[in-house]
């Protein structure tokens, strides 16, 4: 499947790519023949190499162990996907806080998620911007998340910020670092709550990575990619608000400095309560389900890999037109 196709039998691409592992078992060159196919009769039809395999569809769920489990996330406060093909307005899918563009950045590049991402590109000044408003600033508690993809390591960028700067201890703060770095940064009652994890990240290695921080009144905890990479639990209290304009791809110090993203951004949510672990890494995988208010739930899903756009030529990256009904190496299979 392209990026903006929903999965097959709840599976997200990046569950598909894992599944490779287990195709490659199995012939690859023509159609799959004999028990193997006969078995899966009742399966998903999975195009590798040319030729169609069918594989049964609870044996691979079984091999991926929780990949059809979802968490129940609670309703953002704001939610920009991004997904704008063109102008200069980016909405807020959650909520009532659309923003605008700054500059020249691009919308309709390809994204992580649903159809589009904004492309800051790779000079300072070219970002969104929402004004702000008090349910940005939740007080008790919060979750920050975005997508990222850059090939820039000699540069600090910024996902999102909302703060007067990068030092005083009001608004928030979530960045990614020259060299192979984070940076998370709350203003809370009691001080400044700041993460900095250092470790061998390939961050700017120009695919999509997701970066999360939540604050539960006593944690500053960052999430890299669903796993958590580091926590101060120095401090403690209540958000200190912060007025400023909330930014997606850029950040400042409030002096001549700037910390503006060399890449592309995607995915920016705001929430008003802590996700734990598991909601983290279900937001991460694309298996969370998003709660209405109501009791009922919609399902989300998340590829963790660029989204491609399908081409007429056969010998593309994943065949023609990726997985499921089509072949993966180049030639069109039907199940």
């Amino acid at each position: 499947m392209d990026g903006d196709r929903e999965p097959v039998d709840g599976l997200t691409r990046r569950d598909w790519l894992k599944l490779a592992g287990v195709a490659a078992a199995v012939p690859l060159a023509g159609p799959a023949t004999g028990t193997a196919s006969a078995a899966a009769a009742d399966g998903v039809a999975y195009g590798y190499g040319g030729g169609a395999v069918r594989v049964a569809a609870p044996a691979l769920l079984g091999e991926l162990g929780t990949a059809t489990a979802s968490v129940s996330l609670p309703t953002p406060v704001a939610h920009w996907t991004l997904d704008e093909n063109g102008g200069r307005v980016v909405r807020d899918t959650a909520g009532d806080h659309d923003g605008t563009l700054v500059g020249n950045p691009v919308l309709g590049e390809p994204g992580v998620r649903g159809s589009g991402a904004l492309d800051c590109r790779r000079r300072d000044g070219h970002y969104a911007t929402v004004p702000h408003d008090p349910t940005l600033a939740p007080r008790e508690s919060l979750t920050i998340s975005g997508w990222f993809r850059t090939s820039a390591d000699d540069t600090e960028q910024t996902i999102m910020q909302k703060a007067t700067d990068h030092v005083r201890g009001s608004g928030y703060v979530l960045d990614v670092q020259a060299g192979r770095a984070f940076r998370a940064k709350l203003g809370v009652e009691s001080g400044r709550a700041f993460v900095n994890p250092w470790a061998d990240f390939d961050a700017h290695d120009g695919v999509w990575h997701h970066l999360l921080a939540t604050w539960n009144g006593d944690a500053l905890v960052l999430y890299y990619d669903g796993e958590e990479v580091g926590r101060d639990e120095s401090q403690s209290g209540a958000l200190v608000a912060d007025d400023s304009p909330l930014h997606i791809g850029h950040g400042h110090n409030a002096w001549a400095t700037v910390y503006d993203m060399a890449g592309s951004v995607d995915d920016v949510r705001l929430y008003d309560v802590a996700l734990d672990a598991d909601a983290v890494r279900a937001l991460y995988e694309g298996t969370s389900t998003v709660d209405d208010g109501g009791g009922s739930t919609t399902t989300t899903t998340t590829p963790t890999t660029t989204t491609t756009t399908p081409t007429d030529d056969a010998d593309d990256e994943y065949g023609e037109q990726g997985y499921g009904a089509y072949g993966y190496g180049g030639v069109p299979t039907q199940p």
